[in-house]
């Protein structure tokens, strides 16, 4: 694993490019709330496929008409935990 500087905003748009095709396809909407272009230290594939596998799976599960929203938040959980990356599905 190697660990770079991965910015977000790039990461996250590439992954909602990938996952809207199957989202348009199961009529479920998809937003992603705005935030700065920040950087984090990760492993840029693996992170990808991680956030991908969280945004197929809450496409493939929601209900008929439903959303997704893509957020960043910064949390004060850990030190050296500073953002979460949240995929949620609502109504």
């Amino acid at each position: 694993m190697t660990l770079n500087e991965v910015f977000l905003k790039p990461l996250i748009d590439g992954v909602f490019n990938l996952a809207k095709p199957f989202a348009i396809e199961n009529k479920i909407e998809v937003q992603v709330e705005e935030f700065e272009n920040l950087a984090i230290k990760a492993d840029f594939f693996r992170i990808k496929q991680v956030l991908f596998n969280l945004l197929s799976n809450a496409i493939k599960y929601n209900k008929k008409d439903g959303k997704v929203l893509i957020s960043v938040v910064r949390t004060k959980v850990l030190p050296q935990l500073k953002y979460q990356i949240r995929v949620l599905e609502y109504q």
